[in-house]
């Protein structure tokens, strides 16, 4: 007969509980007629909530076991379990040796599983009648008697909850926990009940669990509230590391948590944390940061400040002041970036100022050039500062040229010679477009490795072409985008560009060419069957095939924007990086239908043309510009644009971009694609509205993205070997 399993509350027992107790390890399973009698009886008494006699019983029970050798035991006064938790020293060490009383010398430790289920019902007893304290020395009594079994650390750490010291029940908990790894714990039945009440008799709870996971379930309630723990006491290490993945303002707002948070994330060895300082664009009330309060941040630092961004430095009130101080306070200064100025800045006058200054961002700062009026004052921002940091230069990305970069007269430009400059991005969002003088910046950037040029016009004086070809050498990727009009020099510049002899070297390629009315330059087209865009100097087929055959055996990806490129041209000059397995990426512009043809046919010509890179292996990413097949085809022929796609084993993404098509006629000929191909992504931005959410809801069921946009340019690139 037993009580039923709530009755005990936390140590509740089942029908197995007494003589056919499972318990494994060390657990003392010998029988003792007198102890099952006794704790039979008293069980009885306690489902009749009678708690005297069950006392009683649960009493003679602990007597009659063999480890009290005839005399009465007592318990251990030597131990102190919850000064020990509150230090945080180890309870298994407190229950196992620490004793300095007869006790430890009379009596041994005892695992005998009768005697602690009895000490278990008696402390149960204890708490149904309030009296907490005596049920807390019940369970402290079985920790010292078997402190490998779980049964005390469960029963001691419900006591505790009861008593209201939940973070010292959670310490208990624990250290159960980590006496189960250490040494292992025995199974005990009880444990079993335990976990049922701790879940609320739930249908999943009934089922047997791991006994790895049951001290776990019943730490679980008080987890979240004490497990953690406040990270500046973790080790130093640990504490940079967690500090370091916040940004600035919350950084900042970390100093006002406490004086220990401000003493400790401003001490001496924690500057690194100061060192990344990237100041938010200021909204509505928040107010700029003070001079003082500037010079205040940059002293945690060590005066080392090694990056600066400002996005909006006309909220931000940067004035001269300001930018003086954050120049003292990064003696280490390696990036700065500087957007939307908000006065003429000053270049200080310092001999040595950001002399390891190896990344800079500048935009909008040519705007107040209005203040600079005269020729000395021009030697001002960003001139003179160009022209301080010129030598260590790598990289620079500047957004609204300077303005005497586009000076006729080549002594008047004020472009400082940077000898170790690597990536150059050149930008316009003024609404003319600024004019540079391309081989000029080739003669005082030798050792360019990536251009980027966006809405600029760019012209180039004639050179001999030994002088032109011993200029940018190391060119390895070159993007020319934007709209800056119609130019016949700006052509030239790039016809120049994708002819010097880093040819050889380069990896990556992308041109935008905004062509108008052209007829006065190439009869109408830029690439013909006798005129190269890669080989203006020698237009003949015979010099593309003798020159260019293998010119471009570097190049990974041809990128190409609103320009019509003849096939056969393309396949002489680009046949070797496919061969070679290096060109992964690659786009196609189709023509359009002529007036005496029939709709489609002109893009079914074209793509017939491009047989020579079907079924390439190393091509991973395609950009499909301007087509336009067959309406309501019905074969291949009419269609053959998926089957071609089909073809490249290792086809991953595709760019689909024409204005010929209407939203849902193209949402058939993406759909078609779908099926044939095994993409995982596919950029377009021609259907819009319920028609793209259907067909993206299409694509994800065939495990493909769509997604509106260009494919995304990368910013530097990153070269491959």
């Amino acid at each position: 007969m037993m009580a039923s399993s709530s009755s005990f509350g936390m140590s509740g027992d089942n029908s197995n509980t007494g003589m056919g107790m499972n318990l494994n390890m060390h657990v003392n399973t010998g029988t003792n007629p007198v102890c099952e009698a006794a704790i039979s009886a008293g069980r009885q008494h306690y489902a009749a909530r009678r708690y005297k006699p069950a006392l009683e019983q649960f009493t003679r029970a602990m007597r009659a076991c063999a480890c009290a050798r005839g005399t009465k035991r007592e318990r251990c006064a030597c131990k102190d379990f919850e000064g020990v938790a509150a230090a945080g020293e180890s309870i298994f060490h407190e229950a196992m040796y620490n004793c300095k009383c007869d006790v430890g010398r009379t009596f041994k430790k005892c695992d005998n599983a009768l005697h602690i289920q009895a000490l278990d019902y008696r402390a149960a007893t204890f708490e149904s009648l309030g009296e907490l304290d005596r049920a807390r020395k019940d369970a402290e009594w079985m920790l010292e008697l078997a402190p490998r079994l779980p049964d005390g650390y469960l029963r001691l750490g419900k006591v505790a909850r009861l008593q209201k010291k939940h973070e010292y029940a959670w310490k208990i908990y624990n250290a159960g926990i980590q006496v189960f790894h250490t040494n292992g714990l025995a199974n005990s039945p009880k444990i079993q009940v335990r976990l049922l009440f701790l879940r609320k008799w739930t249908p999943t709870t009934r089922q047997r669990v791991d006994q790895k996971q049951q001290l776990y379930a019943a730490r679980q309630p008080l987890q979240n509230r004490f497990a953690r723990r406040d990270p500046i006491y973790l080790p130093p290490e640990i504490v940079q590391w967690i500090f370091s993945t916040l940004d600035l303002a919350a950084l900042v707002r970390c100093l006002g948590v406490c004086k220990l948070w401000r003493d400790t994330l401003t001490a001496r060895g924690n500057e690194r944390l100061w060192r990344v300082l990237k100041f938010a664009g200021y909204q509505g009330r928040q107010n700029p940061p003070t001079t003082a309060s500037l010079a205040k941040l940059l002293s945690y630092s060590g005066n080392d400040a090694r990056e600066i961004v400002i996005h909006d430095a006309n909220r931000f009130r940067l004035s001269n002041t300001k930018f003086l101080t954050l120049l003292r306070g990064s003696k280490g200064l390696q990036r700065l970036e500087l957007r939307q100025p908000y006065e003429y800045l000053e270049v200080p006058q310092q001999h040595v100022i950001c002399d390891q200054l190896k990344h800079l961002v500048l935009a909008g700062f040519d705007r107040h050039k209005s203040q600079a009026a005269d020729h000395a004052a021009y030697r001002g921002f960003p001139y003179a500062f160009l022209a301080r940091i010129a030598d260590n230069l790598e990289h620079l990305h500047l957004i609204d040229i300077p303005a005497r970069w586009s000076s006729p007269d080549p002594n008047a430009r004020l472009l400082p010679s940077m000898p170790k400059l690597r990536y150059l991005r050149l930008e316009q969002q003024q609404l003319f477009p600024s004019r540079i003088q391309i081989m000029h910046i080739a003669l005082q950037t030798p050792r360019l490795e990536q251009l980027w040029v966006h809405d600029i016009l760019m012209t180039s004086e004639p050179l001999a072409e030994l002088e032109w070809n011993s200029l940018w050498g190391n060119l390895k990727a070159l993007t020319v985008s934007g709209n800056p009009g119609v130019n016949f020099q700006h052509l030239m510049a790039i016809a120049h560009l994708t002819s010097t002899s880093s040819r050889h070297q380069l990896q990556y390629l992308d041109l935008t060419f905004p062509w108008g009315d052209m007829e006065d330059v190439f009869d109408g087209s830029v690439v013909t069957q006798n005129t190269s865009l890669f080989a203006l100097a020698q237009p003949t087929d015979e010099n593309v095939s003798r020159e260019h055959g293998d010119a471009y055996r570097s190049l990974r990806s041809l990128r190409l924007s609103e320009v019509l490129l003849e096939p056969t041209v393309m396949q002489r000059i680009f046949q070797t990086p496919l061969q070679d397995g290096s060109l992964h990426t690659f786009d196609i512009i189709f023509p359009l239908d002529t007036l005496d043809s029939r709709i489609g046919q002109s893009s079914i010509r074209h793509l017939k043309k491009y047989d020579w890179i079907r079924g390439a292996s190393s091509i991973r990413s395609l950009g499909l510009s301007r087509f336009r097949f067959a309406m309501y085809p019905t074969s291949d022929d009419d269609l053959p644009l998926p089957k071609f796609l089909a073809s490249f084993p290792n086809l991953e993404t595709v760019e689909l971009n024409t204005e010929y098509y209407e939203d849902a006629e193209l949402v058939t000929v993406i759909h078609a694609i779908m099926k044939e191909t095994r993409l995982k992504k596919i950029y377009q931005s021609c259907v819009h509205g319920v028609l793209l959410d259907q067909l993206q809801d299409l694509a994800e069921s065939r495990g493909i993205e769509i997604v509106w946009g260009e494919r995304p340019r990368q910013w530097p690139v990153t070269l491959e070997n």
